[in-house]
């Protein structure tokens, strides 16, 4: 007798002892198997045998982040499942930041700092699972350092502007703000400035020309 084994309708080469397997599966080797028997007499075909591949998702990697205490931090989390139709369901492990959540479906991440959190690193591990048989799932861990807030460090007047510098978070947006009165219930925005190392340096004209300095006090806020 002469056996020739069969993927999907197609011969699968070599493929022609009376027993088949495969190590290593990859997604394009499911489908549906059989065995063709033949000899002098004639042909018989086996029962088709369906094979199944399922293949772990795979979760985008997240950098480690640096936040100032009281910010509300969103992450995005995504992962990918070669196996198609798979749904996928988004956990933290054990460990995370208490208050922390994440989204079963979406992945969102997020967490609402607060000034208790300043000076800590707090550890994240993110789990994804399919919906596969047998269930498969990969984590991918990061980490959220949480400083203090902006801090103002240091304020001179040179010339007719009045520099100021303040403790930052590198890439962070920070927008400086300033009312000229204390007793103003509305602030008026000075200008936005995206940080470029741990500490964040802006200016402002408070002499236009006319010889009088007005009085200005300043905030410096977080852009979310």
């Amino acid at each position: 007798m002469s056996y020739q084994w069969r993927l999907n309708g197609g011969d699968i080469p070599g493929a022609t002892a009376s027993s088949f397997a495969r190590t290593n599966v990859l997604s394009a080797e499911a489908g549906s198997y059989v065995a063709i028997v033949s000899n002098a007499g004639g042909s018989a075909t086996s029962q088709l045998a369906a094979v199944t591949v399922n293949n772990p998702p795979v979760l985008d990697s997240v950098g480690a982040q640096i936040v100032h205490a009281g910010t509300p931090v969103q992450i995005a989390n995504a992962a990918f499942d070669p196996d198609p139709g798979q749904v996928l369901t988004f956990s933290l492990e054990t460990g995370a930041p208490a208050g922390a959540s994440i989204g079963a479906a979406d992945g969102l991440f997020a967490w609402a700092t607060t000034d208790a959190n300043a000076n800590t690193t707090n550890a994240v591990t993110v789990r994804v699972t399919d919906d596969g048989t047998p269930s498969l799932s990969d984590t991918w861990s990061f980490s959220i350092a949480v400083v203090g807030r902006p801090l103002i460090l240091s304020s001179a007047i040179s010339s007719n502007m009045m520099w100021f510098s303040w403790s930052a978070v590198v890439g962070q947006t920070y927008r400086i703000q300033y009312r000229t009165s204390a007793g103003d219930a509305d602030w008026s925005d000075l200008l936005d400035v995206i940080a470029p190392g741990q500490t964040a340096v802006a200016a402002d004209i408070i002499d236009s020309g006319t010889g009088a300095i007005r009085q200005k006090f300043y905030r410096v806020l977080v852009v979310q």
